[in-house]
């Protein structure tokens, strides 16, 4: 289970992981909650998400987006109030909202930051060092390599791994295609295939990668798929 600490919660998709925050948060019962995730879609999940497990906090939505504000003294203002009210708030934000402005305030100690899509943080020292400053944290994401949980300080990780989410139905069984590898004596790797006719004039590893993508749709008898990549 979660403690009263520094926390990563490593669930696949849509089992839960928000609801779980909701639930811990609202145990704890913080006078501040910030939660911050990667994307505004991402941020706008949360804020719908988490207003039923924080009734009463005053909400506001630190980004440049229509509805929020990164404006500092609005802000300063808008916590000023509130604290003299001995009011509760929670802060949304954009992970770059939560570098540019957010980092620049101090925070009560008793203050829980939550992390969604916590993978997303490598790269961005700024954002990680700020989140290790936090004594209460709950960082999610349904992938979580040990670099994640060194960079941001994780003392207590939850796992759920994706074979309870396909026996309890939760998400759908998948196989894994492998290219055919030859490894070097460096180490390296490569991948194995000779270039057809035709296709001799095109970068040779996108070549080979479009024709692995091929022979896995005439496998598994796919007419449409999903591409993830990195520059397009």
């Amino acid at each position: 289970g979660l403690v009263d600490g520094r926390n990563a919660v490593c669930i696949p998709c849509r089992m839960g992981k928000t609801l779980i925050a909701g639930h811990w948060t609202k145990r704890l019962q913080p006078r501040v909650v910030i939660a911050i995730a990667p994307l505004k879609v991402s941020v706008e999940n949360l804020r719908e998400r988490l207003a039923c497990f924080l009734p009463g906090y005053a909400p506001l939505l630190v980004d440049s987006d229509a509805g929020g504000t990164t404006d500092e003294k609005e802000i300063e203002v808008f916590l000023e109030e509130h604290t003299a009210k001995e009011e509760s708030v929670v802060v949304y934000s954009t992970f770059q909202s939560a570098e540019d402005v957010l980092s620049r305030w101090e925070w009560d100690e008793d203050t829980v930051v939550l992390v969604d899509e916590a993978h997303n943080v490598i790269g961005r020292d700024t954002l990680c060092e700020w989140i290790q400053g936090f004594r209460r944290c709950l960082a999610m994401s349904a992938t979580f390599p040990e670099e994640v949980e060194e960079a941001i300080g994780i003392e207590n990780k939850v796992v759920v791994p994706f074979s309870k989410g396909i026996e309890g139905g939760y998400i759908v069984d998948y196989t894994l295609w492998l290219p055919s590898l030859t490894k070097h004596e460096d180490g390296s790797t490569s991948v194995e295939g000779e270039i057809p006719v035709g296709f001799e004039a095109y970068e040779r590893s996108m070549v080979l990668k479009a024709l692995y993508h091929a022979v896995c749709m005439l496998r598994t008898g796919s007419r449409r798929t999903i591409v993830y990549l990195g520059s397009q």
